[in-house]
């Protein structure tokens, strides 16, 4: 009888201990702030992009890119940005139309979906033009790129706007790896896009290496 009880506990722990690995790959809190880490992609066309995170200023990580600066609450709502030119701007305007939105609205899970408008300038004209968009997250996904295999949330990004009159929309998917607190692919799908040069400037990138400190 003793052996009976020993190996149901036993069971019964490899059972808790499956089903907890299995939400943890099902569902994703928000990062914490990874001071120090320092992450390279290369983008489609062979050039590079870093992203760091220099340090904390009180309650706000501090997120530095080749040309701009971002600071981030707690939640990662995006609270203010140095641009290239030292420009400090803390309101959302068409140059930065994030301030004050969510980076990533944590928790992550299969099936969640957000939207979010806001006013931009396109790149061909540089107009001011509405933007709706739609964030999915499909699934959960393990992929391989330069940096190594990661697992992720594979999130789809649909975008629509009018332009002249004309809908226009497309598609590019985002793969989140919680391990490294940032996305490690994004891929701009032109087959599920309305025309070739729908995200003309913004370029297909992968990870290709990450700096973590001790």
């Amino acid at each position: 009888m003793l052996k009976f009880i020993l190996a149901c506990h036993f069971s019964f722990s490899i059972f808790i201990f499956i089903g907890a690995a299995f939400a943890q790959d099902q569902s994703a809190s928000a990062p914490p702030c990874p001071v120090g880490q320092k992450l390279e992609f290369r983008h489609d066309n062979g050039a590079s992009l870093t992203r760091e995170t220099i340090t904390r200023e009180g309650e706000l990580c501090v997120v530095k890119n080749e040309s701009t600066t971002f600071y981030y609450d707690k939640d990662w709502v995006l609270v203010k940005v140095v641009d290239r030119n030292g420009r400090t701007i803390t309101a959302a305007e068409s140059s930065q139309p994030d301030i004050g939105e969510k980076w990533l609205h944590f928790p992550l899970a299969v099936g969640k979906t957000w939207d979010r408008d806001y006013q931009g300038r396109s790149a061909e004209r540089n107009r001011l033009i509405q933007y709706q968009n739609r964030y999915t997250v499909l699934t959960n996904e393990e992929i391989t790129v330069p940096a190594g295999t990661f697992k992720t949330f594979k999130i789809k990004h649909e975008q629509t706007h009018l332009t002249g009159g004309t809908k226009r929309w497309g598609v590019r998917y985002f793969w989140y790896a919680p391990g490294v607190g940032y996305y490690i692919k994004r891929h701009w799908e032109p087959k599920e896009s309305v025309d070739q040069y729908f995200w003309q400037t913004v370029r297909d990138y992968e990870l290709v290496s990450m700096f973590r400190p001790n």
